[in-house]
């Protein structure tokens, strides 16, 4: 399988190389320094100095488009995401950049837009204050100058602040209570990774970290994965999990397997928050999710029919991955062969654009290539060098998978 994997590479970086220009956006998750992230990887897996003059090519271009007056924030396409980019790119020794005096003059900007979503209690990943914050805990932990330490900790603070008096609404029922229906305003809670609490509590685990935090954030991390625990299904169950908790305390009775919903993201919320508090019983729930959801592979038992991270082959096999380096387990990367396996399989034969890989367009029936890290070839190209490489890198901190 090897051999077809490196293939597959050399078409995503082809393609990618060739069809950028379209791309508007910088961000990591659908942007330029998403796909710029896997030119560097696969530069590295080659030794390839042409392919790593591309990647800087494209950080340059979205400096560029910075400077231009690109002016979306949050952290799937704009500026926050962008930004943490460029400090994990430096953690993994791609870039040299000068990251504290081109990312400082931004600061201001995204904590003003990240206000803004505080303001209608938006505490969303992909694009709520959660995704802003992982702008400030990079810049926190990357920075050099003491000063801006210091502010970053200031912020984060008060986002800690803020996550904590979301924490509980009127309804007991609900912990950080959202709107589950945009079409009728239902209100409830979410329970997944991208949208929901489980992306609350991997990022409160990661504060967990760091003294500064740590008495402010266990607390809600405490009660956070209890009530996660205690919404848990039995394994005779389609799933563990519904995707939503509503206000009466009623569920959804199945979700997919995948990044964005289900079981595979709660157990990693569940799993590191329990690696956070050393409770040895916290990561046994999930380990127990994980060892059952990777029997799921039917396509009526996992919804899973296309490729890409977000909900998709490869954003599983990218999970059981990580979960093989993180506990040892041989099970899981079994797990992850096998969903790397089934991506391959997905690949459209008859297909010119995107090596084959197209993303189902369910509200019209229709298949769709896509480029970006979150849902596109990027995303999928950075899965296949992981496979190869043993997961020498943590790129995928940039969607809680590490």
């Amino acid at each position: 399988m090897n051999k077809l994997l490196l293939v597959k590479l050399e078409e995503i970086d082809d393609y990618l190389t060739n069809n950028y220009e379209c791309i508007s956006s910088i961000g990591g998750l659908t942007g330029l320094s998403g796909i710029a992230t896997f030119h560097f990887h696969y530069a590295r897996l080659l030794n390839n100095e042409k392919i790593e003059n591309h990647a800087y090519k494209l950080i340059k271009l979205c400096v560029d488009k910075i400077d231009n007056g690109f002016d979306s924030f949050n952290y799937t396409e704009g500026i926050s995401g962008f930004g943490w980019i460029l400090d994990r790119l430096e953690q993994d020794n791609f870039l040299n950049s000068p990251n504290d005096s081109l990312l400082a003059p931004l600061n201001e900007l995204i904590y003003s837009n990240m206000l803004l979503n505080n303001k209608i209690g938006n505490l969303d990943f992909l694009a709520g204050t959660i995704g802003h914050s992982m702008f400030f805990l990079k810049r926190y932990e990357c920075t050099k100058d003491s000063v801006l330490k210091n502010r970053y900790k200031e912020y984060l603070l008060t986002i800690i602040d803020h996550i904590g008096k979301l924490r509980r609404n009127n309804n007991n029922n609900l912990l950080w209570e959202t709107i589950i229906n945009r079409k009728t305003l239902e209100r409830g809670c979410n329970l997944g990774l991208s949208h929901g609490i489980s992306g609350i509590l991997i990022f409160l685990s990661k504060l967990y970290g760091f003294s500064d935090f740590r008495n402010r954030v266990e607390p809600m991390i405490i009660e956070g994965v209890n009530y996660l625990i205690s919404k848990k299904g039995k394994s005779s169950d389609f799933s563990f999990f519904p995707n939503y908790i509503n206000e009466s305390g009623g569920q959804d009775e199945k979700s997919r397997l995948g990044w964005c919903y289900g079981d595979l993201g709660i157990a990693l919320a569940i799993w590191y928050c329990g690696k956070a508090l050393s409770d040895t019983k916290i990561k046994d729930v999930a380990m127990e999710i994980l060892l059952i959801a990777g029997k799921r592979k039917d396509v009526t038992e996992t919804f899973i029919v296309d490729s890409g991270l977000c909900h998709g082959a490869f954003g599983v096999a990218q999970i059981y991955n990580r979960m093989s380096v993180e506990t040892n387990t041989t099970k899981f990367k079994e797990y992850a062969e096998f969903w790397i396996a089934e991506g391959l399989k997905m690949v459209k034969s008859n297909v010119t654009t995107h090596a084959g890989f197209l993303q189902f367009q369910g509200q019209d029936s229709k298949w769709k290539g896509k480029q970006n890290l979150l849902e596109g070839i990027a995303g999928i190209g950075l899965t296949i060098i992981s496979q190869l490489t043993n997961l020498e890198s943590n790129w995928d901190e940039c969607l809680l998978i590490s």
